[in-house]
């Protein structure tokens, strides 16, 4: 489904741009299901992994414009720092440049609303409620 896709497209761009040591501490506060996926990816960090890049990944992958590509790309940070400690998220934004930082805003006040969810991760029938993008990340 597209939110699933959009999680692991994200997860991918940012572990592509951390320290393989912390990448290896963020997949294990994540859902053993993502774990092989994450763990195939090369080492980083990949300079090149940028917000622009995943965010044009996820448009083409998804099939949204980039509007919606950038607002899908929040709402998985938005789960995924429900997921994980505070402190990891602290770890893992240090090493990320401001535009990613940014973008991902997952500081938990930050969380994007019910509705921004809804209009990035469109589905051809339904719309993907905030309960089910956090229930992907759920343990």
């Amino acid at each position: 489904n597209q939110a699933e896709e959009a999680l692991r497209i994200t997860l991918a761009g940012v572990m592509r741009r951390l320290s393989t040591g912390e990448a290896k501490d963020l997949t294990a506060q994540l859902p053993s299901l993502l774990h092989a996926d994450l763990q195939r990816l090369p080492p980083g960090p990949d300079k090149a992994v940028t917000r622009d890049t995943i965010v044009a990944e996820l448009a083409q992958r998804l099939g949204m414009d980039e509007q919606w590509a950038a607002e899908a790309l929040s709402a998985v940070g938005a789960a995924v720092a429900e997921t994980v400690t505070d402190g990891q998220m602290q770890d893992v934004r240090g090493q990320l440049p401001p535009d990613l930082r940014a973008a991902l805003a997952w500081d938990r006040p930050h969380w994007p609303s019910e509705a921004t969810l809804r209009r990035a991760l469109l589905l051809p029938q339904t719309c993907v409620r905030l309960q089910s993008v956090r229930r992907l990340t759920a343990r």
